[in-house]
């Protein structure tokens, strides 16, 4: 009787077996691998000892001297790291027909990151001026991705669009904007509205406003430099990559400045 019944129960489970298995395909593996970007730069790691933490690498104070409350990050001046940058001039052979223009680059010492020094002119296009006077542009995400990926740059050919906690590293709370705009990074965008794309990605899955379908909204983290600080105004935002309008047929592309940075992963 016991084997009849395993027999009933395999027949009627079965199928439901294949349909669900049958939701475990490729594109959703893909998405669940996609969404690791997402995921892993929020890791954090706690050192052994108390004294200080780390976002899966050493980052610097975020430079604020002004304190709010009793305990807040002002509280801490250089704990436990000193912001350290330095900028780099690595001759280019006169690229630009011009024997003194420079790559220019910013290496911040606490983090081993790398940075462009200027802000990205356009699509497969690098500032060469030393004071970045070139005509900074908005990219899509896809063609921030692609430039960085393909720039050949102050001798090194592995930049890329930094994570979100790599932007969050060259925040300067004791700065308006609220990055080093004085010495290193001269040419930061930070209009209203005016953001930084990130690689880090996030996937909503979600019904459609009939419940009949899914609608698969594919989003990537910005940083404004231009807001942000005590008063909780937002600093980073998720901005859609690409949003189409069933009801017009239009679709609109954003697009977001871009800085390269090259180094630890």
């Amino acid at each position: 009787m016991n084997f009849i019944r395993i027999i009933i129960f395999l027949a009627v489970i079965t199928p439901f077996m294949s349909v669900l298995s049958g939701c475990y395909n490729d594109a959703l593996l893909d998405a669940v691998k996609e969404e690791e970007d997402f995921i892993a730069p929020f890791d954090v790691e706690v050192a052994e000892s108390d004294s200080w933490r780390t976002s899966y690498f050493t980052i610097s104070d975020t430079g604020r001297t002004g304190a709010v409350l009793d305990g807040d990050d002002a509280s801490f001046i250089n704990m436990p790291h000193e912001r350290n940058f330095s900028e780099r001039h690595i001759a280019n052979g006169g690229s630009n027909g011009d024997d003194t223009d420079t790559d220019d680059v910013v290496d911040d010492n606490v983090t081993g990151l790398t940075w462009l020094k200027c802000t990205l002119t356009g699509r497969n296009m690098a500032d060469n001026k030393d004071d970045c006077s070139g005509t900074n542009n908005t990219l899509s995400w896809s063609h921030a991705n692609e430039t960085c990926a393909n720039l050949d740059y102050a001798g090194y050919d592995d930049w890329r669009v930094p994570t979100i906690t790599e932007l969050f590293t060259i925040l300067d709370f004791d700065h308006w904007p609220l990055i080093d705009t004085a010495e290193f990074f001269i040419d930061n965008e930070s209009a209203a509205y005016t953001g930084y794309w990130s690689s880090t990605s996030k996937l909503f899955v979600e019904f459609n406003s009939n419940y009949e379908s899914y609608d698969v909204n594919d989003y990537a983290w910005i940083i404004y430099f231009g807001g942000g600080g005590v008063w909780g105004v937002n600093i980073v935002d998720l901005k859609e990559k690409i949003v189409h309008d069933e009801d017009t047929g239009t679709t609109t592309i954003e697009k977001q400045f871009v800085r390269c940075v090259r180094g630890r992963r």
